[in-house]
């Protein structure tokens, strides 16, 4: 029982200078009992070799070299090959700290918990960042895993003070499952080419549903590596609305599928929110100013839009995000556009 396996799934795509951080860090781990699986989702840089060597120096490493497929294809991959008890998801271009995987699967024996989960530093190129999520350790259970998958799906009343950190709790790259949880309800990430962004959210607004038991503890084990990865969230996406659509959509069908308190609350103040991504992706095309207070203007005047503006609660929010709102639900495209410009700089 004490030699259970974690499988450590890393899905590997054009990380070549951080490749070797990211695997020695794994392989470093004070918790020796892992089956490490790189999935080299057709990396045409020199991370497919970079991913060999390491096999060659550690036998628990496994290599699966497949076509490129984006980043859900490639967790999935991981997920079907996985031998161990507990499944950890880790990005080809991030790093652990040496004890994450003892001090993880300590707490989940010991707990007895379907879900362990923790925080990150979010590493800049000068600057290290940890990210505050609840300031103590915490046990969720029952009904409370259920306001955790609510969470995934959006925020209500207070949290919405702090519109930009919503979305805290959803990367999975920050938890530790029992596989059997995963295995037994076939939970599968979705393909980020048909909801754009949020893959990890609507993967974990299951998983805390269907979890008996979510421990969170106040560690910063995981660093996310900043400005990195993602380059398509840094250029304009022409699709990124219709995505957005199809998106809320799924999150909206599970919410009520697992029967989540506050779900519709939950999905309507997130169509709003998501007017922060959507309106700098906007300012992001190579377009005059004139066609993207168009373009924003089309999208909020959308019924979806209209109708979710109408009770969206900004009384709360810092003043820059209270003017941006307030000009959103208002439909002044001008501004709206004129604030997403100032924030994407900034």
């Amino acid at each position: 029982m004490n030699n259970e396996i974690i499988s450590v799934i890393v899905p590997v795509y054009k990380v070549e200078d951080y490749l070797d951080q990211c695997i020695e860090s794994i392989g470093f781990q004070t918790y020796p009992y892992l089956d490490i699986i790189l999935v080299d989702d057709g990396s045409p840089d020199s991370c497919p070799e970079i991913c060999d060597r390491w096999a060659e120096r550690d036998e628990r490493i496994r290599v699966i070299h497949k076509e490129n497929g984006g980043v859900s294809e490639a967790r999935n991959t991981g997920i079907t090959a996985a031998k161990g008890s507990y499944l950890f998801f880790v990005d080809g271009d991030d790093w652990i700290d040496s004890a994450c995987c003892e001090e993880a699967i300590h707490c989940a024996r010991e707990q007895s918990a379907d879900i362990v989960m923790w925080s990150y530093v979010r590493e800049f190129e000068n600057a290290s960042k940890p990210k505050l999520i609840y300031a103590e350790d915490r046990i969720f259970q029952g009904e409370e895993c259920l306001l955790l998958a609510r969470k995934m799906a959006g925020a209500v009343g207070d949290e919405l003070r702090n519109p930009t950190g919503t979305d805290s709790l959803a990367p999975v790259c920050c938890k530790l499952y029992k596989t059997s949880l995963i295995s037994e309800h076939k939970l599968k990430f979705v393909d980020l080419k048909e909801i754009g962004v949020h893959e990890d959210g609507l993967f974990n607004l299951e998983a805390m549903a269907l979890a008996d038991k979510v421990v969170f503890l106040n560690r910063h084990w995981y660093h996310y590596r900043k400005g990195v990865r993602g380059q398509n969230t840094r250029s304009y996406r022409p699709e990124l609305f219709e995505q957005y659509q199809k998106l809320i959509t799924m999150l909206a069908n599970k919410g009520a599928e697992l029967s989540i308190p506050e779900i519709d609350t939950a999905i309507e103040n997130y169509i709003c929110l998501s007017m922060i991504p959507l309106s700098r992706n906007i300012c992001r095309a190579s377009i005059p100013f004139k066609e993207k207070v168009t373009e924003i203007r089309r999208m909020l005047s959308t019924p979806k839009y209209r109708a979710s503006f109408r009770h969206f609660a900004i009384s709360g929010m810092p003043i820059h995000w209270k003017l941006f709102f307030y000009c959103c639900k208002r439909c002044f495209s001008n501004a709206v556009a004129a604030l997403a410009e100032i924030t994407l700089r900034l």
